[in-house]
C-alpha cells in the first residue's frame, strides 16, 4: 500500500510540472481521498493498524472528505477502528451485518430507480 502511495506522490510531482495551478488547488483533497482509499484496502486486507494510520492521515490531510462524503468516510473510519480494537470474531460479525445491510440498501435503491415511471423497456 505504501508503494502505491509513493507512486501516487510521484504522479502528483510530475503533474505539478504541467499544471501547477490545478495541483495546488486540489492536491490536499486528492491526497486525502487517496489515503482514505488505501485505508479501505488495509481494512480489506485485515491490517487494522495500517487502516487506522491511513484514515487518520486522510482526515488530517484534508478534513473536507468528511463533509463531502460523510458516509464513506465514517464507514472507513469505523471499520478501521473496529478492526484495530475489537477481537477478530466480533469484528467479523459486525462486518457481516454491515455487508448484508449495505447489500439490502443497494438493492432497494436499484429497485426504486428501475421501478419508477418512465423506466426504459
Amino acid at each position: 500500500m505504501l508503494k502505491q502511495l509513493d507512486s501516487w506522490e510521484l504522479a502528483i510531482s510530475r503533474a505539478r510540472l504541467y499544471a501547477p495551478e490545478i495541483v495546488n488547488q486540489w492536491e490536499t483533497l486528492a491526497r486525502a481521498y487517496q489515503l482514505r482509499y488505501l485505508a479501505r484496502r488495509a481494512v480489506s486486507l485485515q491490517d487494522g493498524a495500517m487502516a487506522v494510520k491511513l484514515v487518520n492521515r486522510a482526515l488530517a490531510t484534508n478534513w473536507r472528505i468528511l463533509s463531502k462524503e460523510p458516509r464513506r468516510t465514517l464507514l472507513t473510519l469505523g471499520a478501521a477502528y473496529f478492526l484495530r480494537l475489537l477481537p477478530q470474531f466480533l469484528y467479523s460479525r459486525i462486518e457481516t451485518v454491515a455487508l448484508k445491510t449495505t447489500g439490502y440498501t443497494q438493492r432497494q435503491r436499484i429497485s426504486q430507480g428501475l421501478g419508477g415511471s418512465n423506466a426504459i423497456s
